[in-house]
């Protein structure tokens, strides 16, 4: 008998999860409901767990993405000056050493 069962697999197991009704919104309101409780307290934990819910919510984006144009400009800037500067050497160089070497052809 235990040969029989030890060539046939075994049928995967169902899951059956149900799931209950969940409204997003309803819960943000009272969630709001309850922090405005809490500030009308004035606990000191309670402004600080509003000030790190507002940085983990990103609610800086917009300054976040102009410092980051700003010093995407500025390090653009810095490279152009930087091809502008060699490209300014190399002209020097050929210009002043190259007609000293004598591979200089006119």
């Amino acid at each position: 008998m235990a040969f029989f069962n030890f060539f046939r697999t075994p049928k995967p197991m169902r899951f059956e999860y149900k799931p209950k009704y969940w409204d997003p919104e309803k819960e943000e309101l009272e969630k709001f409901k309850a922090r405005l409780k809490a500030d009308q307290s004035g606990d000191v934990e309670v402004a600080k767990s509003r000030i790190a819910e507002a940085f983990s919510r990103g609610s800086n984006k917009k300054l976040y993405a102009a410092e980051r144009r700003k010093r995407s400009r500025q390090s653009n800037f810095i490279r152009l000056a930087i091809i502008l500067l060699m490209a300014m050497m190399a002209y020097l160089a050929l210009t002043v050493y190259l007609p000293r070497t004598g591979l200089y052809f006119e």
